[in-house]
């Protein structure tokens, strides 16, 4: 499965009032631990609840999507929280898998930023647009191995700054889809495949007052299946085939990927030398 179909529906959808005491029902939770929502295979469809946006009934072979957003929210917002919480979970039932992750697009492939929730993914990011990489990826990266080659996708939604970052910069392009007046969106992930030129796990230094400068390290395979391992999406006990996969695919991933634990100072100060640290690791990842 490589395209995404959504078609939005102005009706509301309305769970019925049993579906909290399922014992099937499958309990999800962002990336930072807060509940957001739940989903519940039923009759062969997959039924999503969003809190305070909405519900997502995935048809059969999960190509296709209904979506019922809440009484006054908005179309944009319910959309882009589609592509954030709904889109990697359908990615991840056939041969894809998403990383919790930003990512730029650049000459040398698609640059990866990992790690927790408040490392700095999306302010670097936008820091590299500004040097002229293009924004690829926000919160989820869908990749997958083919030919023994890592490559990512892009998913199509705005990245978001935290205080004080996001006065920063100025806003980040809105993201595009193709949709009409009846509410559908048709995305396809396969045209926007590209190879993965590197990861970078994050890291800030508690050592910044004595070694300000930006520190990259190459992080051995097993360390990598680790730490990316533990930022991937949608991993739940409900699933075993597809935990086994999404398993065997990020052993891939720390195996044939160039992977690095990039160690900074935080503050808007410290931002050119990180980019002109990150630069300078991807000439010589080109020339290597």
């Amino acid at each position: 499965m490589s395209s995404i179909r959504l078609l939005v529906r102005q009706e509301p959808f309305v769970f019925p009032p049993e579906i909290e005491r399922d014992p099937r029902l499958d309990r999800w939770v962002d990336p930072v631990g807060r509940e957001c929502g739940f989903s519940l295979e039923r009759d062969g469809q997959h039924w999503i609840c969003i809190y305070q946006l909405g519900a997502f009934i995935v048809q059969p072979g999960y190509s296709e999507v209904l979506g019922f957003p809440d009484a006054g929210v908005e179309t944009e917002r319910f959309q882009d929280v589609f592509f954030r919480l709904v889109a990697p979970w359908l990615i991840n039932r056939k041969v894809w898998d998403c990383l919790h992750a930003s990512a730029v697009l650049s000459g040398s492939g698609v640059v990866i930023f990992c790690g927790p929730s408040g490392r700095g993914k999306s302010t670097l990011a936008r820091a590299c647009a500004e040097r002229g990489a293009a924004p690829y990826a926000d919160d989820a990266v869908p990749f997958l191995i083919r030919d023994g080659v890592p490559l990512a996708a892009h998913i199509p939604h705005r990245l978001r700054l935290r205080d004080p970052a996001a006065s920063w910069f100025n806003d980040a392009p809105r993201p595009s889809w193709n949709g009409n007046r009846n509410g559908e969106i048709l995305y396809d992930l396969e045209g926007s495949l590209r190879p993965i030129s590197a990861i970078y796990w994050l890291e800030r230094r508690s050592d910044a007052g004595e070694h300000p400068v930006p520190l990259v390290e190459r992080i051995s395979t097993s360390e990598s299946f680790r730490l990316l391992l533990a930022e991937a999406y949608c991993l739940t006990l409900t699933d075993g085939a597809c935990n086994r996969k999404m398993v065997d695919n990020y052993l891939a991933l720390a195996r044939l990927a160039s992977v690095f634990q990039l160690s900074f100072a935080s503050g808007r100060e410290q931002i050119p030398a990180v980019l002109d640290c990150l630069e300078q690791n991807q000439k010589q990842l080109m020339n290597a």
